[in-house]
């Protein structure tokens, strides 16, 4: 009898595994994909990856005014390589300071100063992921840049967010 709830255990921890296997998959091209969609020869613009419904929403840079409509965002840009506890502490200080009423984890595809390396973007993308949805609610996003510069991303986040 204990073997047979030894095996039953093993097996339920492989179905747990595969089904955490396939969900990464999935994940792993949905990031992808949203690579692909922002590129520094276009004019700067933020692709937001998560929560999956604002990234459903995303239109050419853009998200519908029902989901941002009078919010306002605390943005931390990072390599996230990796993201930490102290990031989302950082952020979240901010947001509570600043009474945003929404927080941006914002990475971008290359940076300024210096090359990636390390993890790789789709990586830092889903770590990024994992601790949004480790906050209460839906009010950490994740997004996407090509832009490595301030002022391209500044840009960015007012074409997506609007002047307020």
């Amino acid at each position: 009898p204990s073997c047979m709830l030894g095996r039953a255990l093993v097996r339920q921890q492989a179905l747990h595994w595969l089904t955490m296997a396939a969900s990464a998959h999935r994940s792993t091209d949905r990031f992808e994909r949203a690579l692909s969609s922002v590129d520094i020869s276009s004019s700067p613009r933020v692709q937001l990856v998560y929560p999956a419904r604002a990234a459903d929403m995303s239109i050419g840079g853009t998200i519908t005014a029902s989901i941002l409509e009078g919010t306002s965002v605390a943005v931390l840009d990072s390599s996230f390589n990796p993201p930490t506890c102290a990031h989302m502490h950082m952020l979240r200080t901010v947001a509570e300071r600043f009474g945003a009423s929404h927080r941006l984890l914002l990475l971008a595809t290359q940076n300024a100063d210096k090359p990636v390396v390390g993890a790789s973007l789709v990586q830092r993308l889903q770590m990024m992921e994992l601790l949004a949805r480790a906050e209460v609610g839906e009010s950490t996003l994740c997004g996407i840049t090509a832009h490595p510069l301030f002022v391209d991303k500044a840009m960015a986040l007012r074409r997506l967010y609007g002047d307020g």
